[in-house]
């Protein structure tokens, strides 16, 4: 049956989160002040530091060695961070934006149309942060690149590109699209762990997925 909610600390154990995100606030925190976008900087930033620590956690946890994209990135400063704390990877979006260029240069931010139906990433963990339109397509994705995954939905894209419209009034549209990404992710062949991220943003719930279901 479907659940309402993900839970906390389902995947990673809240001590450990939180010990990491304290230092990486402390870390980054200078951003706030130098952020040249014209988004919030408190909101932006101390949510992907979130993020960031959630995913070293994460991944500490694998004891994997992770080589990471991170789709339509935006910023890039999810990217920034997980690069400075020793993570390989790179970052991916249609639109470069001004803080690119403050990033030191070992920070991979790439500019290109993303065509997902014909696309393959050099990755073996795909990070979809509210990648908008480029989230269904994360788990087809990473089935192709025989790949994990970490899902996180904002808007209510369809594969198709358009939005998804509110048909099940028995529940939220949100918990609606949650159901739809879901049933991607078991059409791939995955087993997935709906997660509540402590993060401050009401659409919180992320699908973690490093395991492929028998068949």
């Amino acid at each position: 049956g479907y659940k309402k909610k993900g839970k906390h600390d389902l995947t990673v154990p809240r001590s450990a989160f939180q010990s990491e995100y304290i230092k990486l606030k402390e870390k980054y925190k200078h951003w706030v002040k130098d952020w040249p976008e014209s988004t919030d900087p408190l909101k932006m930033i101390y949510e992907d530091i979130a993020i960031a620590s959630f995913l070293i956690c994460y991944w500490r946890e694998s004891k994997k060695e992770i080589r990471f994209v991170d789709m339509g990135c935006g910023n890039g400063f999810l990217t920034y961070v997980l690069t400075q704390e020793g993570y390989s990877g790179y970052g991916i979006d249609q639109s470069k934006r001004k803080v690119w260029d403050m990033y030191p240069q070992n920070v991979t931010l790439i500019e290109k149309t993303l065509y997902p139906k014909d696309m393959n990433v050099n990755a073996n963990f795909i990070i979809g942060n509210h990648a908008d339109e480029l989230i269904p397509w994360i788990p087809i994705l990473a089935h192709r690149a025989n790949a994990s995954f970490m899902a996180l939905p904002c808007c209510f894209h369809l594969l198709n590109g358009r939005k998804m419209t509110h048909t099940d009034h028995s529940k939220t549209q949100y918990q609606q699209y949650l159901q739809y990404v879901e049933s991607i992710i078991v059409n791939c062949g995955y087993v997935s762990t709906q997660e509540s991220l402590r993060i401050p943003s009401t659409k919180n719930i992320c699908f973690l997925a490093d395991k492929r279901s028998k068949g």
